[in-house]
């Protein structure tokens, strides 16, 4: 018997006494709706004490189920309803006044932020090769300048109004420059990625650019020490870096041993170096997860110390030093995977070049992701720190849409493409900055002698002398035979310029959701260390206070600096960068709220956080306060 015959003969009995067929109470539509509302569950309770109740042809249950046509039937009447349901196209006139309002917060109301640069382009241009700007990837001559028609060629694509042809833009080998055409889209909320402040970065000629090279050479010479040692007291490597950055008047980082190479945001100067969250354990549904990795083999050394092979990276090929070359940009070209950069066993993270390896071939927001993992499957860190008047409680199940998990999951995993936007701006419009490779490679010719064209090397390259008379510099020259810039990885840095960082502004963005949506105060519970003694296999307890926001912060620079660790990026790139995906993740929380059903709640809430620069800030839908928190304001006039 087919299913429609069967209802037909399906009966039960009303109220009084009679019986009806299911059809003849419901209707056929009301009934299919039924059946897959759950029938079942009406019979067991009696469906006769619901057979006389006037439901409708569109109802179940008492609550009016609209049918998708602004509020009318499919004969075209008015819906029966109550009076203070809205229609369809009520609601959607609300929705659209949201997202207006969301577009005047970001876009009308905002004024224009200041876009200050260091000039470089301009004070070295067309008549030295734009020296001073980033090139690689475009054709170079024999000293490693680029061509100043293909530079320019790039720098029109780059200042039209909705990008040029970048088709037209000279590639000098296999490897592509890395999306410049990004720098001019635009996002679907939150601030425009081409209205973000950021600083200028320290121009070429700088005592700040040189101490932030002093401290690369550095980190190039100290990436196999393990960070444990670093405060132990006798005369290393550690404690030369320590002194000689200490005596540099421009580098504005940490120079204590203790503390060496780490970030200058709240709490990264306490207990370990490596963030907690690097090290948890955790569960990703029912997945166990350890963060062990296979790290990026320290016998096999650093590359890009033969200048034959630098000139080749800056001009776009695959590089041939002690491997068999590696070009992520390029399809059917080896990963650090599988082309045998990587030793086999895996272990936690414990020397700069560990660091080094998570970032060559991460997902941007992975680190974020994981370290929500570990806070709400915490008991320690289950509660969220909503303000007061936020109508939700704290555990994760009651606020599980709007204020909970699937809030700053979607977040942390959302905001990737609208914080890499905001970075491409500042790198390929805006700034252009060289990347540490390139500088080397103007160290080096001046260190050489060279003569390019009829000028001195050491005359056309105005470098600050207190990177050309470093400790670092001869320590360089000493152990790797060069004055280049030793690197990490065989290709060094991608191929798109270097200010801001990308992971920067990546860590500055998901931290900042995490810090906003979880207690910073809350502390760490049975903190870890790798054990030396295992060969960082394992992990060890270990007596240190920390919190959550010290740690998060902590993972923000982890991350950042670790694209230092590998030689592509300046410390500066990492202080803005934070800053940037700061500003980008905090219009999206006040998105979040702006969209929040205030009625329902009792309230839209707010969000509360301690920025970068250690300010305690409160998000609403109305704006940030203090308005001094951020400098330049992010909103108000």
């Amino acid at each position: 018997m087919g299913g429609d015959e069967r209802l037909t003969t399906d009966s039960t009995r009303g109220t009084d006494g009679t019986t009806d067929s299911l059809i003849d109470v419901f209707g056929r539509r009301g009934l299919g709706r039924l059946v897959l509302g759950g029938v079942t569950g009406l019979l067991a309770t009696g469906v006769s004490g619901v057979a006389g109740a006037d439901l409708g042809p569109t109802s179940t249950g008492g609550v009016t189920n609209h049918d998708g046509n602004g509020g009318h039937d499919e004969d075209g009447d008015e819906d029966e309803r109550p009076d203070d349901t809205p229609s369809r196209a009520e609601r959607r006139e609300r929705a659209k006044e949201r997202r207006e309002e969301s577009i005047r917060a970001n876009l009308e109301d905002r004024p224009l932020v200041p876009h200050p640069t260091n000039d470089d382009e301009s004070r070295f241009g067309e008549a030295v090769n734009y020296f001073a700007s980033y090139s690689k990837g475009l054709p170079h001559d024999e000293y490693g300048e680029t061509d100043p028609e293909a530079y320019e060629t790039l720098h029109d694509a780059l200042t039209a109004e909705n990008g040029g042809d970048f088709s037209d833009v000279p590639q000098a080998g296999v490897r592509p420059l890395t999306n410049p055409e990004a720098a001019v889209s635009y996002n679907p909320v939150g601030l425009d990625p081409n209205d973000v402040y950021g600083p200028a970065p320290p121009a070429f000629d700088s005592a700040e650019t040189a101490a932030e090279m002093v401290e690369l050479y550095w980190m190039a010479l100290l990436r196999d020490v393990p960070f444990r040692t670093y405060g132990d007291e006798r005369p290393t490597l550690v404690q030369r870096a320590a002194d000689e950055l200490d005596g540099l008047s421009a580098f504005d980082g940490p120079s204590e041993t203790s503390t060496l190479f780490r970030g200058s945001v709240p709490g990264v100067d306490e207990g370990p170096y490596v963030s907690q969250f690097l090290y948890k354990d955790f569960e990703r549904g029912v997945q166990e997860r350890d963060q062990r990795l296979r790290v990026l083999d320290p016998l096999l050394g650093d590359y890009m110390t033969d200048y034959d092979v630098w000139l080749g990276v800056q001009n776009g090929k695959i590089p041939y030093d002690s491997i068999d070359g590696i070009n992520r940009t390029t399809p059917g070209a080896p990963s650090a995977s599988d082309s045998g950069l990587r030793i086999g066993e895996k272990r936690y993270i414990a020397t700069g070049r560990d660091l080094a390896t998570y970032v060559l071939e991460n997902v941007s927001h992975q680190p974020y992701f994981d370290a929500a993992m570990i806070l709400q499957n915490s008991e320690s860190f289950g509660r969220l720190p909503l303000d007061d008047g936020v109508p939700v409680g704290p555990n994760v199940p009651d606020a599980f849409v709007d204020y909970g998990r699937s809030a700053y999951q979607s977040l942390v995993c959302g905001i990737v493409q609208a914080h890499a936007h905001a970075a491409w701006y500042h790198k390929w419009r805006l700034h252009r900055r060289l990347r540490p490779e390139e500088f080397g490679g103007r160290v080096y010719q001046v260190q050489e002698g060279a003569m390019i064209g009829d000028q001195p090397a050491a005359k056309r390259y105005p470098i600050d002398e207190s990177l050309l008379e470093s400790a670092a510099l001869a320590e360089t020259a000493k152990q790797f035979g060069t004055t280049l810039l030793p690197q990490a990885y065989p290709e060094g840095s991608p191929t798109h310029p270097s200010y801001p960082g990308g992971h920067a502004v990546s860590a500055g963005s998901c931290t900042t959701v995490l810090k906003a949506y979880f207690d910073e105060d809350a502390q760490i519970k049975d903190p870890k260390r790798p054990r030396e003694e295992y060969d960082y296999t394992l992990l060890e307890s270990i007596d240190a206070d920390l919190t959550v926001g010290g740690e998060l912060n902590k993972l923000a620079t982890n991350m950042s600096y670790a694209r230092s660790w590998a030689g592509i990026h300046y410390r500066s790139d990492t202080t803005a960068g934070l800053r940037i995906g700061e500003r980008i993740a905090t219009a999206y929380l006040r998105d979040q709220l702006q969209q929040r059903p205030a009625d329902a709640y009792g309230s839209r809430g707010a969000f509360s956080f301690t920025t970068f620069d250690g300010e305690q800030v409160t998000v609403t839908a109305d704006g940030v306060s203090p308005d001094g928190a951020f400098d330049p304001p992010l909103y108000g006039s």
